[in-house]
């Protein structure tokens, strides 16, 4: 699972992951089952991270082409992954929701 992370495989890193966790759940194994639980979280964190940044860049490229329509499609996409980011716990993704959001508005009525 960690070289599948590495290589910045995070679904898969997270299905393998999975598996573990229910290995460790059917064995009892509750410490180790919390770690991986937690390993889980982070991995779909940055998976969602790098997701949202890669949007916010094509929007921003969009924007650069006057597409404003595509922008705020872009911004509003981003702003989902951190809506799904805070979901996982990262509460810091407040702001960075209304932010985007914002920006999506913002481009769509230039549209």
């Amino acid at each position: 699972a960690k070289i599948a992370q590495n290589k910045k495989e995070y679904i898969k890193a997270v299905e393998i992951y999975q598996g573990a966790a229910s290995f460790a759940s059917n064995w009892e194994l509750t410490t180790e089952l919390l770690k991986i639980q937690e390993t889980i979280r982070k991995t779909r964190i940055e998976d969602l991270n790098i997701k949202k940044t890669n949007l916010e860049n094509e929007a921003k490229s969009a924007v650069k082409e006057n597409n404003y329509l595509e922008a705020a499609t872009k911004y509003k996409y981003a702003s989902k992954m951190a809506s799904e980011i805070f979901k996982l716990g990262a509460t810091e993704m407040t702001k960075e929701v209304k932010r985007l959001t914002n920006k999506a508005n913002e481009y769509e009525k230039m549209k």
